[in-house]
């Protein structure tokens, strides 16, 4: 069953509305909106995605209540006019459907013999954080780690950047007993810094692996730094003194895959 809703004032609305606001306090924690199909199908069919679909909300007029009737059987359904419903999303050319989403991750298992984790130490912009949860995704990483004072993942930016993955991997706090975990599995916990250690490109990495990213700014924290057991650097011209963090991070992401 649908519900109609054709008040701004409507307590639901108001509350689904927040959740697009960049300001945390105002915003359900471990929830966040998905305005991509794409996305919320791919919740429907990957087992191993960590989203629940709680809400599914439409603008009313486009047909989209049938096609979605199948899916999602447990989520409350809500229906909209237009002028109310393009004050929910923050997308231009709307295609008509949000979801309400909760992220519920699995405890924190460190792999034997392999694995590949991402660590990003005090990264700061919310497009950044996004857009590195979509290229782990992509990567094949086990789990991204979050160490220090982080962008809010669930920033409507930082979901709108990851297109929709953010439910398709794990995020974990990089806790003391994390890194414990980590160097009794003998994993090869590499810090990524401008002109240090060896060359990204002609490194090898292990089949355990951790790739520590720094904030945009500043770098690896001196805490970070304690716990790699080497550096590398990107090598670039000298023009150019550093590369987008989220672009860095690509690269050094995708260099792990080399054993």
């Amino acid at each position: 069953m649908t519900l109609r809703i054709t008040s701004a004032n409507n307590p639901r609305f108001k509350r689904v509305r927040s959740l697009g606001g960049t300001r945390k306090p105002h915003r359900e924690e471990h929830v966040f909106l998905l305005e991509s199909p794409r996305a919320i199908a791919a919740l429907e069919h990957d087992r191993n995605g960590f989203g629940r679909v709680r809400e599914l909300w439409f603008e009313e007029g486009r047909g989209l209540e049938d096609r979605w009737s199948g899916s999602f059987e447990q989520a409350s359904r809500f229906s909209l006019p237009a002028p109310l419903f393009s004050r929910l999303t923050s997308v231009k050319n709307s295609q008509g459907i949000l979801a309400v989403v909760e992220y519920m991750p699995p405890e924190l298992r460190i792999h034997d013999r392999q694995g590949r984790y991402v660590v990003l130490d005090g990264l700061g912009d919310p497009g950044n954080m996004g857009t590195l949860i979509r290229t782990a995704v992509a990567a094949g990483v086990d789990a991204i780690l979050l160490h220090g004072p982080c962008a809010d993942p669930f920033n409507p930016k930082c979901v709108r950047a990851s297109m929709g993955m953010l439910p398709l991997i794990g995020l974990h706090r990089a806790s003391e007993e994390c890194w414990m975990e980590l160097e009794r599995g003998g994993y090869d916990i590499v810090g990524l810094a401008a002109g240090e250690g060896e060359n990204l490109f002609e490194t090898a990495f292990p089949p355990c692996s951790v790739v520590v990213l720094g904030h945009e700014a500043h770098g690896l924290s001196s805490e970070a730094r304690r716990r790699c057991s080497r550096m590398v650097h990107i090598p670039m011209r000298p023009a150019c003194e550093s590369l987008n963090a989220a672009v860095a991070g690509a690269l050094a992401m995708y260099a792990t895959r080399r054993v």
